[in-house]
């Protein structure tokens, strides 16, 4: 994990552009955009539904807001004030609870083609992104990129084209595949979340969390803690690989306290601070060691 550094100011800690929650949901959004503040971003701008203003406001008053009314992410205007969000952006997250309608497809297309910050997606954009092939392509061209894919298995064999047994009888080498077709950093997440990146050897199988953690938001907390150490590291599969050990750890602190059969997963953000916590201890240890 990058070091707070003692002089530091909400800029230094990096800035996520969340592009989340949809005119329906907004569940997502608050739980995705709480998890990237408690991963240690120092600034968050939610792009969103009008809808969800007062919700965020209310829930999250540390973020900004860009808000869109259905139809409006097609006008000029409004695609201005994207690009700049861009521009004032160190890394994008987009997906959770933005739904398949046109306005979520503008911004999916917005946020591949005329960008080049590091990106996490999830959820919808990638049931959206599984029938774009000029995305797909767009994707594989920006080899560069930090670019980090979040399925579970539904999500995954759309973007593979298999089946879901197909799927977890090789839990390991479809994701080394889909990784390498698109050039990205693949979190493929099962009971036991496989973590591979286009670009390196290793490959990672999590051991943490539970199955309290089945539960519905558990990915939008998952998504937003990547984001967020992503927006401080600028690595896709260093930020893959912590976001996914820490948040199983959430999962079993929050276990113990709540039992797996009644956990939810704003249990998993209240631990979020409580796994960073027991981080730092591990680190201060190891120094002097």
């Amino acid at each position: 994990l990058q070091q707070r550094r003692a002089d530091g100011n909400k800029g230094t800690f990096g800035k996520v552009l969340a592009i989340i929650g949809s005119s329906e949901i907004c569940g997502a959004a608050l739980l995705a955009t709480k998890a990237v503040f408690r991963s240690g971003t120092g600034m968050v701008k939610v792009v969103t539904a009008a809808e969800n203003r007062e919700m965020l406001q209310q829930s999250v008053p540390e973020a900004m807001l860009l808000t869109y009314t259905e139809g409006e992410t097609d006008s000029l205007e409004w695609r201005e004030k994207l690009h700049r969000a861009f521009d004032w952006a160190d890394c994008i997250l987009i997906g959770p609870g933005i739904g398949t309608a046109q306005d979520a497809e503008r911004l999916l297309q917005e946020s591949i083609l005329n960008s080049d910050l590091p990106l996490v997606a999830d959820a919808d954009a990638l049931n959206l992104l599984a029938g774009k092939k000029v995305l797909i392509e767009a994707l594989q061209k920006q080899r560069e990129r930090a670019v980090v894919l979040t399925p579970h298995l539904g999500e995954f064999a759309r973007l593979c084209k298999v089946t879901i047994p197909e799927v977890k009888k090789e839990l390991l080498s479809y994701p080394r595949k889909l990784a390498e077709e698109l050039c990205c950093t693949i979190v493929c997440k099962d009971a036991r979340t496989v973590v591979v990146s286009h670009d390196k050897r290793e490959g990672y199988l999590n051991i943490t969390g539970n199955s309290g953690m089945a539960t519905a938001g558990s990915g939008d907390v998952l998504a937003g803690m990547i984001a967020g150490i992503l927006a401080q590291s600028g690595e896709a599969d260093r930020a893959a690989v912590s976001g996914v050990l820490l948040h199983g750890i959430a999962g079993d602190l929050a276990a113990a306290k709540r039992t797996e059969t009644s956990m939810m997963a704003t249990d998993l953000s209240d631990h979020i601070q409580d796994v960073f916590k027991l981080a730092s201890q591990a680190k201060e240890e190891a120094d002097v060691l």
